[in-house]
């Protein structure tokens, strides 16, 4: 026959060391075992009492809720049986909630070309590491780094910079972040980098509507035309001297003029923080007219189609020629009205600036012919589009 052997409880715990952090849940678990088996399993704590309000025993397992420094300390888990009472012990260490002692704002705006300075740190009893990521990833951009305090610096701003930026610290026991959107932002116009980077023209970006608005945009800023006020000259992609031949209906000649990267939205807020804005336009005409029947126009940033030319004013169907009476006509509006064979010239600036920058030229009246008595008779042009210029602060 088998013996069996009779005494004391026989108990064990799971885990026997927990570390945790305030504010969570922790589990304890007791396997007791005997001959005979114990009739009671109990937890209590060594030095103190158990939270009544926030601990459960169900079956030998203990449970504690939102734990805090105060529950630090042994558990113990005792069985008793008919031979006696036999205890095991779990060590509790609950550490400090990992926080931000030092967090950077939400978001935050550097100007550009300066030195950007975000600070950010944190405490818990366990040392916490920190670290900082960039648009979700642990690679920041070029000429942003982290010094021995754990700031992060951007020097000197610019528009790569731009983003999201994270600061994370962690602990054996957990991990906290917090974001900051770094935007950048740039002169309005070259009348400000002037007042506030350099006085020296070259090229630079602007940003007319600023960080919340369309990306900045890089112009060229002469320093030194109209006073050295600081005027803003905006390129486009069809500013060389163009041909024009074969187009005979008025206006059947269409070339589209795109400012990119700079948007015409962009560019509606350069000219109404400007208070002046101009854009030199030119034709050169052979037998082609521009103002008689409407052969050509330009079309305004809004899609208007405007008629009128170099320097002359809106409402005026014509050239600058026809309002000063200069025409090599007179009774003409346009020199290229004159419609003869010999090269003429209608140029100028377009000064409204409510109608610039120009985003498309029409022309008509370049399909060459044959008079009625056998001459050939050539009818062709070249327009010249110059960049849009702005200048002053309204």
């Amino acid at each position: 026959m088998p013996v069996l052997i009779l005494g004391l409880p026989s108990v064990r715990v799971a885990p026997d060391k927990i570390e945790t952090v305030e504010g969570r849940n922790v589990s304890m678990t007791c396997n007791a075992t005997g001959n005979p088996l114990p009739h009671s399993v109990t937890w209590s704590k060594a030095q103190g009492l158990l939270p009544s309000s926030r601990s459960f025993e169900d079956g030998g397992s203990l449970t504690m809720t939102n734990v805090s420094a105060l529950d630090n300390g042994s558990y113990l888990c005792t069985a008793t049986n008919i031979w006696g009472k036999k205890s095991s012990a779990v060590n509790l260490r609950v550490y400090s909630t990992l926080k931000f002692t030092i967090k950077p704002p939400s978001n935050i705006t550097v100007k550009a070309h300066e030195t950007l300075t975000l600070s950010c740190s944190a405490s818990s009893d366990l040392l916490p590491t920190m670290a900082w990521m960039w648009n979700g990833t642990s690679s920041l951009p070029s000429g942003a780094g982290i010094d021995s305090s754990n700031n992060l610096i951007v020097s000197p701003a610019n528009l790569t910079h731009v983003g999201n930026y994270t600061c994370n610290a962690s602990n054996a026991l957990s991990s906290i972040q917090t974001s900051v959107i770094v935007y950048v932002k740039y002169p309005e116009t070259c009348a400000k980098v002037k007042a506030n980077i350099s006085d020296v023209s070259a090229d630079y970006f602007i940003d007319p509507d600023g960080v919340l608005g369309d990306d900045p945009f890089p112009v060229y800023c002469n320093m030194t035309d109209k006073g050295g006020v600081g005027v803003t000259v905006v390129s486009h992609d069809s500013e060389n001297r163009t041909h024009v031949d074969g187009f005979d209906p008025a206006g059947s000649y269409s070339l589209g003029i795109n400012y990119n990267p700079a948007s015409i939205s962009q560019l509606k807020v350069l000219t109404d923080l400007s208070t002046n804005c101009q854009q030199f336009i030119k034709y050169e005409c052979l037998d082609s007219r521009i103002s008689s029947s409407k052969f050509a126009w330009w079309v305004s940033r809004d899609g208007e189609e405007m008629f009128y030319f170099d320097g002359a004013s809106p409402g005026y169907d014509g050239c600058a020629c026809g309002k000063n009476n200069s025409c090599v006509k007179a009774s003409n509006v346009c020199n290229c009205d004159e419609n003869s064979p010999i090269w003429r010239v209608d140029s100028g600036l377009l000064t409204n600036k409510s109608h610039l920058p120009v985003i498309q030229l029409r022309f008509g009246d370049t399909g060459s012919y044959y008079s009625w008595n056998g001459e050939f008779r050539p009818e062709e042009g070249y327009h010249t589009l110059g960049k849009l210029e702005c200048y002053g602060i309204n």
